[in-house]
């Protein structure tokens, strides 16, 4: 058999399983497989493929055909222009995701501006001597990392704390922070929620790789606390499309019977562990603006605001706690 054959046999068997973008699929498998860029693929098309390339090609359709995740099947996916590595216990990060990145970063820039007495803070958290210009950022239920990597990577001065119940999870966004070159500057806590930087007060573990360098307290109190929390509402999860209801994890999906319980449980306790006005950025479901909204209200959040994503849905709430 050789390339073409291979790949039009792919693409046909996971168009016989309904799977959507079935060619797309079928290319990145190839190409994951084989290495093979599209120059490379018309070089060599008419080529055999070498038995153990075959047998591997093979699995991950039968495996996409099943409907497990590409991503999983790969191992990685895009997000923010990084790469980041992504498994079964880790939700795939998802372009929705990355407004709430776009509203964090601009949040950032204020904060920055309004330090900024003249002087670039820009790099300035990495002088010893100017460590009040960090800016610190909370990552609750941070799952693969995504959100509180790529901010640390974009700000020199983010210095982040990411917590998540899984430390499963927690496991896969260190090898990002690794991976990405932000190790240095993110924290991993595992507990359910607020507890888990509570509960490390006095002695946190900071990892540079994976190995334990140093240690020392928790930090408390953040300028900006960032979630995607689990927001499906319990009945609606039977109904998703097979690729998140049957194999991305259920802990991260949940949101319980209407979907709300994080938000009431973050909301609640977020202005104990912000800065005087400090801010509190979420992603919502498309239908939770204004439910989302009132419990930022409820819990004295100022000028709370539902932002939406490039497809006109409500995306996005952000508040902050006035001095």
């Amino acid at each position: 058999m050789n390339y073409r054959d291979m790949l039009k046999r792919g693409e046909i068997q996971l168009q016989e399983s309904k799977i959507v973008d079935s060619k797309i699929d079928a290319w990145y498998l190839f190409e994951y497989v084989t290495g093979f860029d599209r120059q490379k693929y018309f070089m060599e098309m008419n080529e055999e493929v070498p038995e153990n390339i075959f047998k591997r090609y093979k699995k991950g359709i039968t495996r996409r055909s099943n409907h497990e995740p590409l991503q999983y099947i790969i191992g990685s996916q895009e997000f923010m222009g990084l790469d980041f590595e992504v498994n079964d216990n880790v939700l795939i990060p998802r372009q929705d995701t990355e407004n709430l990145v776009e509203e964090v970063n601009k949040i950032i820039e204020k904060i920055r501006g309004e330090r900024n007495d003249g002087r670039d803070l820009k790099h300035s958290a990495r002088d010893k001597n100017d460590k009040g210009n960090e800016i610190d950022v909370l990552d609750m239920c941070t799952g693969s990392g995504c959100i509180i990597i790529s901010l640390a990577s974009m700000n020199e001065d983010v210095y982040g704390t990411a917590v998540d119940l899984s430390k499963e999870a927690l496991s896969v966004a260190r090898k990002n922070a690794v991976n990405n070159s932000v190790i240095d500057r993110v924290e991993f806590y595992d507990g359910d929620l607020f507890d888990a930087i509570t509960d490390n007060k006095e002695c946190k573990i900071v990892r540079v790789g994976l190995a334990c360098a140093k240690t020392g307290p928790a930090r408390q109190k953040f300028d900006i606390i960032v979630s995607n929390p689990p927001y499906i509402k319990t009945a609606e999860i039977a109904k998703l499309m097979p690729e998140v209801g049957e194999f991305e994890p259920m802990m991260a999906l949940d949101g319980t019977e209407d979907g709300l319980h994080f938000y009431r449980e973050i909301a609640s306790e977020a202005p104990t562990f912000l800065k005087e006005n400090g801010y509190l950025a979420v992603e919502i479901g498309f239908d939770q603006g204004e439910d989302v909204r009132k419990i930022f209200e409820n819990n004295n959040f100022c000028d709370v605001k539902v932002i939406k994503d490039y497809q006109d849905n409500d995306r996005i709430v952000v508040g902050y706690i006035g001095g």
